[in-house]
């Protein structure tokens, strides 16, 4: 590989940051920061909490400062090493920052670049840094404007927000100023939660946490959808961040319909960390969002709408990368506008997914899809028609091999030894799920049941004692083997307790709705004789 393609890499760990913790501390505490702080939001015993975590994560920027800047500068020169240093402590104390509800902000702009510079070229650069951004607070502190103040509530968050975004900001303009620019676009940073090759991030840290522990290797019967949203993945990750464009023009939605237990979710979340694969692999910044109901839903007027927007504008459109997005259950997100009881509410909703699907709020340009899924077509006709172009309808697994793929090869495939079943046993396994008529849910339930089953035992006394890999050994000398009439009775066990908690549930909602019923008639009457006394 030439020097003109070989990508740089520089590393900090948890322990590198450690070094430096000392010293940051004690520039922290020398400051005017903690006093103005606990000035504009004093808690009743000093720094409230939300303070705590704000020093935190300034704390952990400047670590990071000062233990990435020297290895930066062997492979880059100054100015460019403490900037490129700094500009990764900016986007440090960004990630790391407590964000309440509200306080999430974008600002535009920057700093001279004759101050950015003064700043980065220092030597106890925390020492400076503090001194600055603790002028920046103090001058907003009284600010004539509420929402740029610094005492009041979310105040110090969103300030903080506005500055290292500004610095961030500056030193992206000045970097990218830089003779030696195409070195920085080649230099590949990873710190503690946080990589990034040149300016951009590589993947957010969060994106798999979200995700189930699944790959669509795993996915049995819905594999039509599952390449389909592989395709997608791929397309998204061609997107051009110079022109903003992607070569392909592509519908960025993806709808899935299926009953309860099909699963949607699995394979939705599959090719999740399919696409977060996909471009890890590559190094595209990239990141994946499940949308849920109570990250957006409010019971304040208009505010759930507004929230929606916020999520699509902010963690989609803004994000320096590719995203993937899934929104479970979107059915029940919104109510049809011809419903007779539908509310303004709901309908501000509405116009805001319209606005997301039509590409109004944000643009359809390739940088993102989204795998969305319901149980019924129950919603909105003009919703259908924008997320219904490239449909499919999920069953899961269907024929007696589909199961036993699903639970022998999938499920069960790390304690196959304890089921040794012959090739026809299996077969009446798969013959049981479909007259029992079994989901890809209840496989999943099943066969927690079944492991539990085969490492029921009695511990030994050096169980606790033992080293992990002595451990294993035990596990593996105790547990039972299952016979093929027990997986059997397992099966039928687990539909009958499936089937009695149906009918409970439809019981109990049965006799509420009678009690809902009485009452109204008893209000009903109650109401007629008030009005039309007798005699």
């Amino acid at each position: 590989m030439s020097d003109s393609t070989r990508l740089n890499r520089i590393m900090v760990t948890p322990d590198d940051l450690a070094l430096e913790r000392e010293a940051v501390q004690a520039d922290i505490r020398g400051s005017r920061l903690p006093g103005l702080l606990t000035q504009c939001d004093p808690g009743p015993y000093g720094l409230t909490g939300e303070i705590l975590e704000l020093l935190g994560a300034v704390e952990q920027g400047m670590a990071v400062c000062r233990s990435l800047r020297p290895r930066c500068r062997t492979v880059l020169g100054d100015p460019t090493a403490s900037c490129l240093s700094l500009w990764v402590a900016a986007q440090t104390v960004l990630g790391e920052l407590p964000v309440p509800e509200g306080a999430h902000i974008r600002v535009g702009g920057g700093f001279p670049e004759r101050d950015v510079l003064i700043l980065a070229d220092q030597e106890t650069l925390s020492h400076g840094l503090m001194a600055d951004y603790t002028a920046y607070l103090s001058f907003y502190r009284g600010h004539a404007q509420a929402d740029k103040r610094v005492d009041v509530p979310g105040g110090p968050v969103r300030c903080t927000q506005a500055y290292f975004q500004l610095l961030g900001q500056s030193l992206a303009r000045v970097l990218k100023g830089q003779p030696s620019w195409d070195l920085v676009e080649r230099t590949h940073v990873e710190v503690p939660r946080h990589r990034y090759r040149g300016l951009q991030p590589i993947e957010a840290a969060a994106g798999p946490a979200e995700l189930l522990d699944v790959t669509l290797d795993d996915i049995v019967g819905n594999e039509e959808f599952g390449r389909a949203g592989m395709r997608l993945a791929r397309d998204v990750a061609g997107f051009d961040f110079e022109t903003r464009q992607n070569p392909k023009r592509l519908n960025p939605i993806l709808f899935a319909m299926g009953d309860p237990g099909c699963g949607k979710t699995v394979t939705c979340h599959a090719i999740g960390r399919y696409f977060l694969d996909f471009c890890k692999a590559h190094e595209i910044p990239a990141k994946f969002l499940v949308i849920r109901r109570s990250d957006w839903a409010s019971s304040y007027q208009n505010a759930s709408a507004a929230q929606l927007i916020d999520i699509f504008k902010n963690q989609v459109a803004a994000f320096p990368g590719v995203v993937g997005v899934y929104w479970p259950d979107i059915d029940t997100a919104f109510a049809a506008r011809e419903d007779p009881g539908v509310r303004s509410e709901e309908k501000n909703i509405l116009g805001a997914c319209f606005g997301i699907f039509d590409g109004t709020i944000i643009p359809k340009n390739g940088q993102w899809f989204m795998l969305c899924d319901a149980n019924t077509l129950n919603m909105d006709r003009a919703a259908i028609s924008r997320i219904t172009q490239d449909p499919f309808t999920l069953h899961g697994p269907v024929s007696a091999d589909d199961f036993v793929a699903l639970l022998r090869d999938k499920k069960l495939r790390s304690h196959n030894e304890f089921i040794p079943l012959s090739t026809e046993q299996w077969k009446q396994v798969g013959d049981a799920c479909i007259e029992l008529e079994l989901s890809g849910r209840s496989i999943e339930n099943i066969s927690r049941r079944v492991i539990t089953e085969i490492e029921d035992f009695e511990y030994p006394d050096e169980y606790f004692q033992a080293p992990l890999a002595r451990r294993l050994e035990i596990l593996k000398e105790q547990s039972h083997r299952i016979a093929a009439e027990r997986l059997l009775a397992i099966l039928q066990h687990y539909k009958t307790f499936e089937r009695e908690a149906e009918e409970r549930a439809y019981r109990s909602k049965f006799q509420d709705r009678v009690q809902e019923i009485v009452f109204n008639m008893s209000a009903q009457a109650a109401a007629v004789a008030a009005t039309h006394p007798p005699g």
